[in-house]
């Protein structure tokens, strides 16, 4: 991997919907070059998908958290801990 990789890699990064026609222009290569090396960071799982980025709240989703709280005992029952966080 070298530092044109890295730049389409930056640049899928910040918009995965370029075409490889305006990655090659940002990275001053032939299309077919950018199409090369983006087949092959797939194969090579450097890529591994393209996503989108969905607004839940747009969908009327409400958006949950899952927080782990790692904490020790010191003596205090479940409860004791319980009513101290809470």
């Amino acid at each position: 991997m070298d530092s044109k990789d890295l730049r389409i890699l930056k640049l899928i990064q910040e918009n995965c919907k370029l075409t490889v026609r305006e990655l090659a222009r940002l990275v001053k290569s032939p299309a077919t070059t950018v199409h090369s090396r983006i087949k092959k960071l797939e194969r090579e799982g450097v890529i591994k998908g393209y996503k989108a980025i969905v607004d839940a709240g747009k969908v009327g989703f409400r958006t949950t958290a899952f927080i782990l709280v790692s904490f020790s005992y010191n003596g205090l029952s479940q409860r004791e801990v319980a009513r101290k966080i809470a």
